[in-house]
This record gives structure tokens, sequence and C-alpha cells, in this order.
């Protein structure tokens, strides 16, 4: 690992995979933490458990995110975490990996999610998201 400053800021770069958070200012906006796996329901939408890791902040204030899933999803949903955001999906999208996105009052978080249209014999959709 090396670390480099510059006037711009400090760089660290590492030569093996890793994902760190390192040593936040008390500024720094929380983590979004992904709950439980994301649930399809009957309605066509998408539920995502949602909560804030932020242990370094004093002042602790609610923060309001927009959920994303690029591809899928008819439009951004918003919640304020903790919260569950269901996200509206379009009907005629196809099975396969989409990126879900949370952006707003946090760290932008990131995952892939699969829609999987032929895993329940009664044509119901499920999705999941992978282990990091």
């Amino acid at each position: 690992m090396e670390l480099e400053r510059t006037d711009d800021g400090i760089y660290v770069t590492v030569h093996n995979g890793f994902s760190a958070i390192l040593s936040p200012r008390p500024t720094c906006p929380p983590v979004v933490q992904f709950v439980d796996p994301p649930t399809a329901q009957t309605d066509g939408t998408l539920e995502v458990g949602l909560a804030a890791f932020a242990p370094w902040r004093k002042n602790w204030k609610p923060v309001r995110v927009q959920v994303d899933v690029v591809g899928l999803a008819d439009q951004p949903a918003e919640v304020t975490l903790p919260g569950r955001a269901v996200v509206p999906m379009r009907a005629d999208a196809a099975p396969g990996w989409y990126k879900l996105l949370v952006t707003g009052g946090c760290l932008r978080g990131k995952r892939w999610i699969k829609q999987d249209l032929s895993s329940d014999p009664q044509g119901s959709i499920r999705y999941s998201i992978p282990d990091p």
C-alpha cells in the first residue's frame, strides 16, 4: 500500500482489492447499509431496507436519499434513513443484472441486483443482492 499526499488531497494506492473507510471526519456523511435483500411486491414495486452507519458523527440527523435501479425502475424512490424504499419497476424489464444506486445525504451506495423470472414455477419475480 502506498500513501501519497498532494495539494488536492491524500491518496492511497493498493495492489490487492479491499474495501475500507479510512478515518472519516466528523462532517463525513453516513455510509448506507443494505439491511436485507430486496423484496418484489405484488404491485410491481421493489422494496429495499436501508440504514445509515455513521458512528463518527456526534450530532446525528436523519438523511434523505434517492434509490434508483438503473434500467429497471420507472423512477427513483426517496426515503429517510433508516427506512424502506419502495421503487416502482418497469413491467417490460428483462431478467438480468441491474445496478441499484443510493445517492443523496450519504456516501454513494451501489449494489448489483438480479431480476430472475424463471426461479419460481408460478412466474413471480425474485430479486437478490449477491454478497459483496
